[in-house]
């Protein structure tokens, strides 16, 4: 059987039926880490896989689109009713780009896709999530054996293995990045797909593989960013267990807090790039975080001196454009204020320009404006009050993708499509764990 109707998925809810489509389905769980290889398809600073396979299977099941979008209208018609129109008249009244606004519609695409997958797949197919749960986790092992290797051949500066991760990876690092694009993505897929896997599924190997992962990126001196990451999840993960009823469990709370605080301090008193941030600043201690900040400083430069596209955009696909535009003046400033120079910076200023501005907030907002955010805000807002799954595990889930993307850019990761569907597959008289309709363990 190639495709199921939502007829029989009503008649038979328990009912296990996989198709060929759903191995599709499969591989892009088994592809979520690979996101950093060039056999990946280009995106703003990163080259996943996984994106077009969910497309793929949501246009295979084209039967079941108008049961799977139900649920999320807003979200399915928020491009259409809102991001276009809006980046139709940038398009006219600024620039247009053809390859970067590709981009960003696959990204877009991306992102809706994988909402659509998950909802066909576990909520209409009633697919296995237990063994969904046992794909994701022998990929991310894979993953993280593959970031040993990586760092044997680094330590041991074995040319042979050296050269082949320079010819595999878009981007090679000189520190472990597990097939990631780079390493400060390790929290996107740490916290961000296998966290909230495990609290769906509670499989106890994926939070075995998570502690390995925080642990091993530590020991593999894989970044200063999964060192925050790991300490701003634990805070998250731990909050909703916090009962404030009795002066027993606030001392705990307390005493937690401040062994937390001190084995974070404690980390990165031994990390180089971390001294130096705290010796110099955050603009002049370090030439990637200086980077990072210059992207959004540039933008914000930008902002500033056009307050209607900041409201409503310059349009999809016009970053490059405002980063050109805008980069002189914003470059005077930096230096004013003190800024790090870098061989990244000055390569913002080249025609050759890719787009990307390493957050997720300063991207979008560049692209579709702030009242489009507003607005995308309270559509998840809304999302989660309309299912009735306002709880603490879902408060501290939130607060942690909204912390992610801080330091992301890619609007088709799978954190964020994650959450919402999750949202719609919770019931609020239970904790976050106990998933209805598609997530019990079949």
């Amino acid at each position: 059987m190639n495709t199921i109707s939502p007829t029989d998925t009503e008649l038979a809810p328990r009912l296990i039926l996989i198709d060929k489509y759903d191995y599709i389905f499969y591989a892009a769980l088994a592809l979520l880490p690979v996101d950093g290889t060039v056999i990946g398809i280009r995106m703003p600073y990163w080259s996943p896989i996984s994106p077009i396979l969910f497309l793929c299977y949501v246009c295979l099941n084209w039967r079941l689109l108008h049961t799977s979008a139900r649920p999320y209208l807003g979200f399915m018609l928020f491009p259409i009713t809102v991001l276009l129109p809006l980046s139709a008249f940038a398009w006219s009244t600024y620039h247009f780009r053809l390859i970067t606004t590709i981009t960003t519609a696959l990204g877009i695409l991306g992102f809706l896709s994988c909402l659509l997958s998950l909802h066909i797949a576990f909520s209409i197919k009633k697919l296995s999530t237990s063994f969904a749960a046992s794909i994701i986790g022998v990929a991310y092992w894979v993953a993280f054996v593959v970031g040993v290797i990586e760092f044997l051949a680094l330590r041991l500066d074995i040319h042979n293995l050296r050269s082949y991760f320079a010819h595999l990876m878009l981007r090679p690092y000189n520190r472990p990045q597990f097939l990631f694009a780079e390493p400060s993505y390790i929290g996107m897929h740490v916290f961000g797909v296998l966290l909230p896997t495990y609290w769906m599924t509670k499989n106890k190997r994926l939070r075995t593989l998570v502690f390995t992962f925080i642990i091993g990126s530590f020991l593999m001196g894989s970044g200063l960013r999964i060192i925050i990451d790991s300490a701003i999840a634990c805070v998250l993960w731990a909050l909703p267990h916090i009962k404030f009823n009795s002066r027993r469990n606030r001392l705990i709370t307390i005493g937690g807090a401040a062994s937390l605080i001190a084995a974070t301090a404690l980390v990165l008193s031994f990390n180089e790039r971390a001294a130096n941030i705290i010796h110099h600043g955050l603009i002049g201690g370090d030439g990637s975080m200086s980077a990072r900040i210059f992207h959004a400083f540039v933008l914000a430069r930008a902002w500033a001196s056009d307050v209607p596209r900041f409201l409503i955009g310059f349009g999809a696909g016009n970053i490059p454009t405002v980063v050109n535009a805008h980069f002189k003046s914003a470059h005077q400033d930096w230096n004013a204020i003190g800024g790090r120079n870098s061989w990244e910076i000055n390569n913002l200023n080249t025609p050759t320009y890719n787009q990307f501005t390493m957050s997720g907030y300063t991207s979008f907002i560049t692209e579709f404006g702030i009242l489009a955010f507003i607005i995308f805000i309270m559509l998840v807002i809304i999302h989660i009050s309309i299912n009735d799954a306002w709880n603490k595990k879902s408060v501290c889930w939130f607060i942690l993708v909204a912390y992610l993307y801080i330091q992301f850019e890619g609007y088709a990761f799978y954190a964020l499509p994650l959450y919402i569907w999750g949202m719609h597959n919770t019931l609020s008289s239970h904790p976050i764990a106990h998933i209805a309709c598609g997530l019990r363990k079949v």
